[in-house]
């Protein structure tokens, strides 16, 4: 996915979800805690409702919580919480360096744990044997791989989802860029060397991050550091670990969540900003807690997307007005000094027209316009229709009076019909980003209509490649290079000049 330059879809996972995404999964690395902390052994829940049930399961057993356990939860979570939000910030001011509090309670739990054996006299729950050494490399078994290719994708997105997520708030938090692309070589290659020794497909750790962030880790050093270390644990000195009790782990990763928990205070300003994003935050967040994380992550991009589908095919438009002796065009119903042109509609469409907006695009040109032209056709079809049908009555009956009455009548609806059509209209087409076949088939529709009953209609400021694909239009197009203009300004300098040619030839 690196090599093909797949990063780009990331684009797709907007802050709204990652925020989500991330708080949602926090909860799930929250939860496999909990029954540390008490001290209660239950089942291990996958799939969805995981979350749900592992709360339920240990609400079930709080009766059986072990009291030391409990306690030794407690006081590291404290101390913990005492040492990053009292005592760190004002060490940090003088030394630079964090007071290494998990470092000390995990020595504290050991040497509590072997002084008295807790896990022998008070049944805590220890780390327990640690293999020693490292498994030799073997080829992998790509025979099999065959069988889990939807879990492979499915595995490979997520844990990349994940990774990214966790990449991106903290760049964000600590001002660096990511290059999407290179995380998927790196984890890429990570997973294929880690193949060989049996190891799980790998992946950022939520609870590892946000211990090793939480401790002053800024660097690839710290993941290099970590990891010789972790390896001259299992090499030497992984029996001192073995008497460990799981509480304090636990107590750990549960307060280094805490700085992911925080993002659920974004809610507030999403829910002033945008009604939209805050949905999506909390859908998200809801899917990944409620369902699983695979599917909180699927329902929260499908839902970010649909979103912008709707954003799209509902956009604003305006009558523009000019300011008084300037090129200048705003919307008239927001600056009281740009007025109207006599003879002259400015339409302004703020958004693409394809294949979800042509409806809104000519329901929203009609009623700014004023004027659908179908409706005025057929109504002057109508009255000419009158129109003859009486001037045939007459000639058969020969009434006069009555005759020229009616013939008035008509002739003065028709006349105002006339005078209701004598203006151009002008679409200002610089907000369009892109346009489909449908568009395309929308806007030569809307030129046509309106010639049909005497108002020419001219296009303004299209972009270039949007000016290319009316030229490669198959379909009858009514759409020529003399309707086209530059800007607003240019187009209304030349229907008027057009007027006043055809007023002095008149």
């Amino acid at each position: 996915m690196g090599t093909c330059n797949m990063g780009s879809l990331t684009k797709y996972l907007s802050d709204p979800i990652i925020s989500g995404f991330t708080v949602g999964s926090s909860v799930h690395v929250f939860t496999s805690q909990i029954k540390y902390c008490f001290g209660v052994e239950i089942q291990t829940f996958y799939g969805i409702f995981n979350v749900i049930n592992t709360i339920t399961e240990v609400i079930k057993n709080i009766s059986e919580t072990n009291i030391p356990t409990m306690s030794m939860a407690i006081i590291c979570i404290s101390l913990l919480i005492f040492t990053k939000e009292a005592i760190n910030p004002y060490v940090m001011l003088r030394f630079r360096i964090p007071v290494p509090m998990e470092l000390f309670v995990v020595v504290g739990g050991i040497l509590a744990s072997e002084y008295f054996s807790l896990h022998k006299n008070h049944k805590v729950l220890i780390v327990g044997e640690i293999s020693k050494g490292l498994p030799s490399p073997t080829m992998p078994d790509i025979k099999i791989s065959y069988n889990y290719v939807v879990d492979i994708i499915i595995t490979g997105i997520i844990a990349f989802a994940v990774s990214v997520s966790l990449a991106d708030i903290f760049s964000k938090k600590h001002c660096y860029s990511i290059s999407s692309n290179q995380e998927f070589l790196a984890y890429g290659m990570m997973n294929v060397f880690a193949s060989f020794f049996s190891c799980f497909p790998s992946a950022a750790s939520l609870s590892r991050s946000a211990v090793q962030e939480s401790v002053g880790g800024k660097s690839q050093l710290s993941s290099l550091i970590s990891s010789i270390l972790l390896v001259f644990v299992l090499l030497f000195i992984g029996q001192f670990f073995e008497n460990l009790p799981n509480c304090i782990l636990a107590s750990i990763i549960i307060v280094a969540l805490k700085g992911l928990f925080m993002k659920c205070a974004e809610l507030k300003d999403l829910w002033r900003f945008s009604l939209m994003d805050f949905s999506i935050w909390l859908i998200t967040f809801l899917g990944t807690v409620i369902l699983d994380v695979e599917y909180g992550l699927l329902v929260g991009t499908m839902l970010s997307i649909f979103s912008v589908v709707l954003k799209t095919q509902n956009p604003k438009s305006y009558i523009l007005g000019q300011i008084d002796k300037t090129d200048i065009y705003c919307n008239i119903s927001l600056y009281s000094e740009c007025k109207e042109i006599l003879g002259i509609k400015i339409f302004q469409y703020e958004g693409s027209v394809y294949y979800a907006s042509c409806e809104n695009f000519k329901k929203n040109l009609y009623q700014k316009i004023g004027l659908n032209p179908i409706e005025i056709f057929f109504k002057k079809r109508s009255l000419e229709n009158k129109l003859a049908t009486i001037q045939k009555k007459f000639e058969k009956e020969n009434q006069m009076p009555d005759f020229m009455e009616k013939k008035s009548t008509i002739e003065e609806e028709l006349d105002q019909l006339n005078k209701s059509t004598e203006f151009s209209i002008i679409i200002d087409c610089s907000n369009f980003q892109f346009i489909d076949a449908m568009g395309m088939k929308t806007i030569n529709q809307v030129i046509e209509e309106y010639q049909i009953i005497n108002i020419s209609v001219f296009l303004t400021s299209l972009k270039y490649d949007i000016r290319k694909k009316f030229h490669q239009f198959n379909s009858p197009c009514h759409i020529n290079d003399k309707m086209v203009y530059l800007s607003i300004h240019d187009a209304v300098v030349s229907i008027l000049r057009q007027r006043r040619v055809t007023d002095v030839q008149m």
